[in-house]
């Protein structure tokens, strides 16, 4: 689910102002092409400033109305095609129980029991072959019950605050990276804007570096790629301030030089993305812990892969994805991620039957990313069109998994 500019309605508006598109453009410090392209829905707008320049020139009060926001997030509707476990952390990231509020009182788990119960739900996401709906609902359990011990914690145990806080952190990045994987894009920021906020009362700099991360990495499914970029730029410099060890903070350090790359390469800052990949390797020759779930150096190679066929070079991403060694003890999310970079870049250049197995890879390690992957979705569409007879029974099949929502 993408926040989709609506280049109809910014026309309209234009048109009823009575601006030209040259003035307009003007106002905005653009070209009239540029202008035109948006208009016509040629041209992605990837940056929520530019979108609030238009707003203001248009003297538009909220830029939401030039804007096709996600619909289905009334609590109480169930949209078509949507699983119900969406639905249910939609209403868990706003606090509402299925069965009415809790009684107020002591959490039913300790703090350090919750702790627990989040590392096994983390465990279970990086293992290949995992259910997300089984996920999505105890990760909305844990929502409720950090939310609680949060709230009990502040008033009665303020010494055990620290703890409910990070758990309820650690609850809302799970939520994050569950609503992210099916898609829902704009839910997925609002569990990222809500981790963030946490950070807050906390001043820990590598905290907020991952709350920052994470709300980069939900800017650039909605397509703001040009704000993900800057906010993961801002971020590494807030944490090269910071007084705080190098080894402490250098698993989100790479990542969000990773974040930084795919987000340069999405908005075509070339020499960004070449940089930002550049330091990462250099990070990741240090990294001791190789399969740390957000960076290391396969991490570092894949994001290497999916900027570049972001930026166009299918045949280098297909090179460079041949040299990357991935087996079953990897995070499952690294393991989707290749399979879905290869296989896509192979029915790019019409490579039939290994875009096929890496589906195949692919449905194996992590269905959920098939299943719910615009990217999987155009994949096999792809390879329908031009692939031979003979393998459209198992596309067909691979298809009727991908939920397309783009």
């Amino acid at each position: 689910m993408r926040v989709v500019p609506n280049g109809r309605k910014i026309e309209q508006r234009r048109r009823s102002k009575g601006l030209s598109r040259r003035t307009l453009a003007g106002l905005i410090g653009r070209s009239q092409e540029w202008l035109r392209q948006i208009e016509k829905g040629i041209r992605p707008l990837d940056s929520l400033q530019t979108l609030g320049r238009i707003a203001e020139a248009l003297r538009v009060e909220n830029w939401s109305d030039l804007v096709d926001l996600p619909t289905g997030l009334d609590l109480d509707a169930r949209p078509a095609g949507r699983p119900d476990f969406v639905h249910l952390l939609w209403r868990s990231l706003l606090g509402v129980r299925e069965g009415g509020p809790r009684t107020p009182g002591p959490p039913r788990v300790g703090v350090a029991v919750l702790d627990r119960r989040v590392t096994g739900v983390w465990s279970r996401w990086h293992a290949p072959g995992r259910n997300l709906g089984a996920i999505a609902h105890d990760v909305a359990s844990l929502l409720n019950g950090t939310r609680d011990a949060m709230t009990w914690c502040a008033g009665r145990q303020p010494r055990e605050l620290p703890g409910a806080r990070r758990a309820h952190g650690q609850a809302l990045q799970l939520a994050r990276v569950v609503l992210s994987r099916t898609n829902e894009h704009w839910l997925s920021h609002v569990a990222a804007a809500q981790c963030l906020a946490l950070t807050v009362p906390a001043e820990d700099a590598v905290l907020t570096g991952v709350g920052e991360h994470g709300a980069a990495r939900s800017l650039l499914g909605l397509g703001f790629a040009a704000d993900a970029e800057r906010l993961a730029l801002a971020s590494l410099e807030a944490l090269a301030c910071a007084p705080v060890p190098a080894r402490q903070r250098y698993a989100v350090e790479g990542a969000l030089h990773l974040l930084a790359a795919e987000a340069a390469a999405q908005a075509n800052d070339v020499h960004t993305c070449q940089e930002m990949l550049r330091r990462a390797e250099k990070m990741a020759e240090r990294q001791v812990l190789t399969s740390h779930p957000v960076f290391g150096p396969v991490s570092t190679q894949i994001s290497e892969v999916r900027s570049m066929l972001r930026l166009g070079h299918v045949d280098l991403a297909v090179d460079l994805a041949e040299r990357i060694g991935v087996d079953d003890q990897h995070p499952a999310d690294e393991q989707a991620d290749l399979h879905l970079a290869v296989a896509h870049a192979r029915a790019c250049r019409q490579d039939h039957v290994p875009a096929l197995l890496m589906l195949l890879k692919l449905e194996r390690t992590a269905e959920d990313v098939l299943r719910y992957s615009p990217l999987a979705a155009e994949t096999i569409r792809q390879l329908l069109e031009t692939a031979p007879y003979s393998l459209h029974a198992e596309l067909r099949r691979l298809g009727n998994l991908a939920y397309d929502d783009c």
